[in-house]
């Protein structure tokens, strides 16, 4: 599977390099964002014509997932979206949201079993985020 690095980094936050390791063994990932929750995009990967649906659907999700905790369900850890030409797969690393682009036909599975691995390998750039929400709440 061809990967873009993230080299395309919207900022100096810490991000565990086997985040891209694990993304490089993924097939048929199309693009791949990470956002704070109110859509900002933090890293990027990938197509660079599906960043701006990616990041409103990211946003959306974030949202979703602090409205079905409220409601009772438990929280949101992941939601998969099939569409006509792709699927889109979420994931909750409260406060932050990583998000993927997948090629329609391609085996969603492997991807869903890598989440919870993925997700840890963003722990540093969540806790950064965290601290900056934390500093940001107090001022």
């Amino acid at each position: 599977a061809h990967h873009t690095p993230l080299l395309n980094t919207y900022t100096s936050m810490p991000a565990d390099s086997s985040f891209d390791q694990l993304l490089g063994r993924l097939e048929g990932v199309k693009t791949v964002l990470v956002c704070d929750p109110e859509g900002a995009i933090l890293l990027c990967a990938g197509d660079a014509s599906c960043e701006p649906r990616l990041q409103r659907l990211s946003a959306t999700y974030s949202q979703t997932a602090d409205h079905t905790s409220k409601l009772g369900l438990g929280k949101s850890r992941h939601m998969t979206a099939f569409c006509d030409d792709c699927a889109v797969v979420h994931a909750s690393c409260s406060p932050i949201v990583l998000s993927l682009l997948v090629h329609a036909g391609a085996d969603v599975a492997p991807i869903l079993d890598a989440l919870p691995e993925l997700v840890e390998s963003l722990a540093p750039l969540q806790q950064a985020v965290e601290r900056l929400l934390s500093q940001n709440s107090r001022d």
